[in-house]
């Protein structure tokens, strides 16, 4: 009996040995403080198309195990705008034992410009019940194609028979609002039936003190909905005139440039076209 108590004690002993050699081991392997994170500046200048790598310059981080884990740095995640062209980026590292170091700073891009409406035809519309507006794209320097984000509001476009104002609203994905009000035309039947000059474009975007070139927007002919080459009617570019000194290149704002058309004859009967011309302060 006593040889088994002994024997009882030394497997204890032993079983209590590796337990707290194991104990041991266990507390000096445990790795439980992440990464520490250092930027070399608070905020960091980047053009539009700056790709994921060019987010990570700057940043280095080390673990107080593994060492320098600067390569497991990653983008965690952007802010919507602080202000315009500026926003938050949240990084992330890991050392091998998966601890996550986590720090933040500014991003200001040095190219940056609001998104933009472009428009191929015309803000016309004979009297309807209903108006159409899925030709109205929206292109944005972040996204690109953003048409699907457009929202077009009017209160007054239904009750109008002349004019009405909409406003067309857009957000890219970092919440950067654009918002433009236009003229809508309401046309009589007859009125539709007018020829007028045809522009590639009906918006367009320039910055404060740089003029644009109103014939560079010239491209034919619009009648009741339709566009025809010059070659197609029995109009040119010498009938077609506009009057530039209604937009002032200086002040921001949004103007509207008329392009008239001269009849080659009494059974054409013309009217104008409008180009937005939207001045921005960049």
């Amino acid at each position: 009996m006593k040889i088994l108590r002994i024997l009882i004690l030394i497997l204890f002993l032993v079983t209590a040995g590796f337990f707290g050699v194991s104990e041991v081991r266990y507390f000096s392997d445990r790795d439980d403080q992440p990464p520490v994170m250092t930027a070399d500046r608070d905020t960091l200048k980047l053009s539009v198309e700056a790709d994921e790598k060019d987010y990570l310059q700057g940043i280095t981080a080390r673990d107080d195990k593994d060492g320098d884990v600067t390569d497991s740095l990653v983008v965690a995640g952007k802010s919507n705008f602080i202000e315009e062209g500026v926003f938050r980026v949240d990084y992330a590292a890991f050392d091998s034992h998966n601890n996550v170091g986590t720090c933040s700073r500014t991003v200001r891009y040095t190219d940056y410009t609001s998104p933009k409406f472009v428009s191929s035809e015309p803000f016309m519309f004979k009297k309807s019940s209903s108006y159409n507006f899925d030709f109205i794209r929206a292109i944005d320097v972040i996204d690109g194609e953003i048409s699907n984000k457009v929202k077009v509001m009017y209160s007054t476009l239904y009750s109008a028979t002349t004019d009405s104002l909409i406003t067309l609203e857009v957000t890219n994905s970092l919440g950067d609002i654009e918002k433009l009000e236009l003229n809508v035309r309401i046309l009589t039947p007859q009125e539709y039936n007018l020829y007028l000059p045809a522009l590639w474009q009906y918006i367009v975007y320039t910055k404060v003190g740089e003029e644009i070139e109103p014939w560079n927007y010239v491209g034919g002919v619009w009648q009741s909905g339709h566009y025809y080459s010059f070659d197609e009617t029995e109009f040119d570019y010498s009938l077609v005139s506009f009057n530039p000194n209604v937009v002032d290149y200086n002040t921001p704002g949004v103007y509207e440039m008329q392009f008239l058309m001269e009849s080659p004859s009494r059974w054409l009967p013309t009217g104008p076209s409008i180009l937005y011309v939207v001045v921005r302060d960049e």
